[in-house]
């Protein structure tokens, strides 16, 4: 529910106090006057409608004390001494929304307090607005954050994981859940006609032999079914036995592919 809009004026004459409460007091807000400036920063409302020559202080004095203590503040000065020189002097130096000239006409005085509330309401939810962008800004970098620390420990995790492979005199690669080579290690880029890390991130599609895909995709899918107590498999690669092993993690699934060669011809096939 909004809030309740108030309209507060200043001015030394009380007559003119009385006359601007009734004009106003019929409008959906809450009409609020006083003759002492010190007083109306002290009560301060949405809107001030202030004389611009008071006794004490001068009606821009005033409206720019409140802009400093209330910039959301919308300023308005109402004047019966509409010389350019004090126009001037108060836009400049109060940022004054409107400058109004005694005696008004009460319905253009609506009209114009009208439009302050509008512009007040206007500037407050762009200033929402703001602050809810801002808010998600530094949620969206909380989030890349963990996603930049993640990756980094991913990272480090592949990097350790290659370095291992390496070790290995199999050719052995891991296939992530997007079907991608992972890791892969020399023996195994040279199998399949890499010398370098180019194939690291190549789909299975574009590397494997017809044979190996179709058994990996296999594999695959039953793991995901559920199928075999194992997740273990193997077929024949050539002059290799492929063995295939799934390994899971909190959210990706991975397949170990390492190609152990067939010295002597085996009477097996492809199988489970």
């Amino acid at each position: 529910m909004k809030a309740e809009r108030t309209v507060l004026c200043v001015d030394d004459e009380d007559s003119i106090l009385r006359a601007l409460h009734r004009t106003l007091r019929k409008e959906p807000y809450r009409v609020i006057t006083t003759s002492d400036g010190e007083e109306a920063i002290r009560i301060l409302g949405e809107t001030d409608v202030s004389d611009q020559r008071m006794p004490k202080m001068q009606g821009f004095e005033l409206l720019k004390k409140v802009k400093e203590k209330h910039p959301d503040a919308v300023r308005v000065i109402l004047s019966g001494y509409a010389d350019a020189g004090s126009i001037l002097d108060s836009v400049n130096r109060a940022n004054i929304f409107r400058f109004l000239v005694k005696p008004w006409d009460d319905e253009t005085l609506r009209h114009d307090i009208s439009d302050c509330i509008s512009q007040y309401d206007l500037c407050t939810r762009h200033e929402e607005d703001y602050h809810k962008l801002n808010e998600q800004l530094v949620e969206a970098k909380h989030v890349c954050n963990m996603m930049q620390s993640r990756f980094d420990n991913v990272s480090m995790t592949l990097s350790l994981l290659q370095k291992v492979l390496e070790q290995l005199p199999l050719p052995t690669a891991v296939i992530g859940s997007s079907k991608t080579i992972d890791l892969a290690n020399r023996p195994f880029r040279s199998y399949f006609g890499f010398e370098d890390a180019s194939i690291i991130g190549r789909g299975i599609s574009d590397v494997f032999s017809e044979t190996l895909l179709c058994a990996l995709l296999d594999h695959i899918d039953r793991h995901k079914r559920g199928m075999y107590g194992s997740n273990s498999s193997w077929f024949r690669e050539g002059n290799y036995l492929c063995a295939l092993r799934s390994v899971m993690t909190s959210d990706r699934h991975a397949v170990v592919v390492t190609m152990v060669p067939q010295l002597e011809p085996m009477g097996v096939s492809n199988g489970y």
